[in-house]
């Protein structure tokens, strides 16, 4: 699948919690597929869980949680139809126009930032 990646075995942290109680058990829900690609299972109730993501440093042992972690999910038992669909109202109205803008502010700082003339002491 075009990955560059030959190995895996990373070391991770996970912690995925709901309502206090952790729901990750790390023999039963992880599969390291040797290749840079890696699967967490877990079961939710009904609600918000939070999922915390950290790579472990293998010289100094440390935990560095990866971007954007930690990461909330919500659950429902009576989800509307078109929730989790890519054309749904989640995607349309929310997703794609927040993820265009941010794109759009990005490539304009960028553009701002090549026109910067540099200082003799730069």
């Amino acid at each position: 699948l075009n990955n560059n990646r030959r190995s895996g075995a990373d070391k991770y942290y996970v912690k995925i919690e709901q309502n206090g109680k952790d729901l990750f058990d790390e023999a039963n829900g992880f599969t390291d597929f040797d290749d840079g690609r890696y699967e967490v299972r877990y079961t939710a109730q009904e609600g918000e869980v939070t999922i915390t993501v950290g790579l472990v440093d293998d010289t100094t042992g440390q935990t560095q949680t990866i971007r954007g972690s930690p990461f909330k999910s919500s659950f429902t038992s009576t989800p509307k139809p078109k929730a989790n669909t890519y054309t749904g109202p989640l995607m349309i109205t929310g997703f794609i126009p927040t993820t265009l803008k941010t794109i759009e502010e990005f490539q304009k700082s960028t553009v701002a930032g090549i026109g910067v003339k540099f200082k003799e002491d730069d």
